[in-house]
């Protein structure tokens, strides 16, 4: 599938590998980061009985690779504290954050955990940045696939505006046409309706453009 590439170079999935998912498997990161990826490499999937049980599951299973939004690695940390690591096992390889902002301190109470962040969109086919391997930066929610062409539309002085993407990655549209012309502009950009910058292929992702 499209992201398989871009992940590849930045971890790599093998036999040994786990991964603990409460998302459904319609979901399109469920789907292809997860479900599609383990007909390729052939690792296991452990799915959560419920989303209340994750922390308890997390210890049973002892996955290899595990992915939340922010939200999660808060109740977590809420729960081990300086103990956070206890919370994923012996086995944890990596984890994925991505769904909304970081904020830093959260960051930064993950620092001796191999956290990557990532961002992408339904529209996107799931991700199209993600963190490289101790190339993590507080700001920033990974480096831009290379095989994608993302750039900042109207940006101010400072470099800041709304992030739009083009690529294989991008879907056709709604099924709304009319909602589709909002979302694509003349060039086949499609807008992401996210505001921030692109910083030495880095995407710096600050708010959404509107709130909904």
């Amino acid at each position: 599938f499209f992201g398989y590439s871009e992940l590849s170079k930045r971890v790599q999935y093998t036999t040994e590998d786990r991964v603990y998912l409460f998302l459904p498997l319609n979901h399109v990161y469920a789907s292809c980061y997860c479900y599609y990826l383990s007909l390729i490499d052939g690792y296991q999937i452990f799915l959560a009985s419920s989303t209340s049980k994750i922390a308890e599951e997390l210890r049973e299973v002892e996955p290899t690779f595990f992915c939340a939004v922010p939200l999660v690695y808060q109740k977590l940390l809420d729960q081990y504290g300086e103990d956070i690591r206890e919370a994923f096992g012996t086995r944890i390889r990596y984890l994925f954050c991505s769904g909304a902002p970081c904020p830093k301190e959260l960051r930064r109470a993950y620092r001796d955990l191999p956290m990557l962040q990532a961002f992408g969109m339904s529209e996107t086919a799931a991700s199209f940045s993600i963190d490289y391997p101790g190339d993590q930066d507080e700001d920033s929610a990974g480096t831009i696939f290379s095989n994608i062409d993302a750039k900042i539309a109207d940006p101010d002085d400072s470099g800041v505006g709304e992030i739009v993407v083009k690529g294989d990655n991008v879907f056709l549209g709604y099924l709304d046409p009319r909602l589709t012309e909002e979302v694509f502009d003349e060039e086949g950009y499609f807008h992401t309706g996210d505001i921030g910058t692109i910083r030495n292929g880095k995407l710096i992702v600050m708010r959404r453009k509107k709130r909904v």
